[in-house]
């Protein structure tokens, strides 16, 4: 596993870089009206937005296990960044999330603001919001998931993607948090062994993976279901060889989750056994 330093604001703007594209983007003759307007264009067609941030030439795959892939891509133009997160299923493109960036200059912001025509919803500190298309799939469980489904905004948004891709506590010299682990630490009033079950089918593989070290850590509290969250963490982490991106401090690397799951394991048991 190789290991790469990084500076921490390279980790939050997960942008690439764009000097390679130059000429070859296909969107460097184009201004940001016609870019921003070809995208509202394709936004009923999936897979016409799909061909469009293809020509960008600037994409990353990643496997979630269990046949889901996420394919992330962005358009980017001197001042105008737009990004897209498309999900598969099977190889068949079944949700998207496209997320818009203004520019810092106020007059550029207006001016893209207009361009989008009330097409996103605007925060007061002008931040758009991200469209979501059919996402709903990433807030349930995996089909493999047999109990009642636990159902709150929370519990559902730390399962999709949109909680994080990250797996790690802090991030940077700063010690900044890192978003699916603080989210799930958010929500610890609400952590009973029925939800922890639920979790560890989320889609979002570092959601379960997460779910995993917060039950290794406090195993005692879910003790009333314990042999059917072990058996249930053994069957899904497991499952496929989905890599992950792990961040410690200012380091990262990839590793692959059955790997973390099983070292995380192998630590609780020495803790285990070391207490009797």
């Amino acid at each position: 596993m190789s290991k790469t330093l990084f500076i921490i604001f390279s980790f939050w703007f997960t942008l690439p870089v764009f000097s390679q594209f130059k000429d070859k983007n296909f969107f460097s003759h184009k201004n940001d009206k016609e870019i921003i307007e070809s995208v509202l264009d394709s936004l009923k067609n999936p897979k016409s937005l799909e061909s469009l941030f293809l020509k960008s030439n600037n994409e990353n795959y990643k496997s979630l296990g269990f046949n889901y892939k996420i394919y992330s891509s962005v358009i980017y133009r001197r001042k105008l960044v737009i990004t897209c997160d498309f999900l598969y299923l099977k190889d068949s493109l079944i949700s998207y999330v496209l997320k818009p960036k203004l520019p810092n200059s106020k007059r550029l912001q207006k001016k893209h603001l207009k361009f989008y025509n009330n097409t996103f919803e605007v925060t007061e500190d002008n931040t758009i919001k991200p469209l979501f298309y059919n996402y709903e799939t990433f807030y349930k469980p995996l089909k493999y998931y047999k109990g009642k489904r636990i159902s709150y905004p929370e519990i559902d948004h730390f399962m999709s993607t949109e909680s994080g891709l990250y797996y790690g506590e802090v991030v940077g010299i700063y010690a900044v948090p890192i978003e699916n682990w603080k989210l799930l630490l958010d929500l610890e009033d609400q952590l009973t062994s029925d939800v922890i079950l639920q979790l560890l089918y989320s889609k979002n593989p570092v959601s379960r993976l997460n779910t995993i070290k917060y039950y290794y850590l406090n195993s005692e509290k879910f003790a009333d279901k314990r042999d059917e969250i072990e058996n249930t963490i053994n069957w899904t982490s497991l499952r496929g060889d989905t890599l992950i991106n792990s961040v410690y401090g200012c380091f990262s690397e990839h590793s692959y989750l059955r790997i973390i799951a099983k070292q995380l394991e192998e630590n609780y048991i020495k803790q285990k056994t070391s207490q009797d």
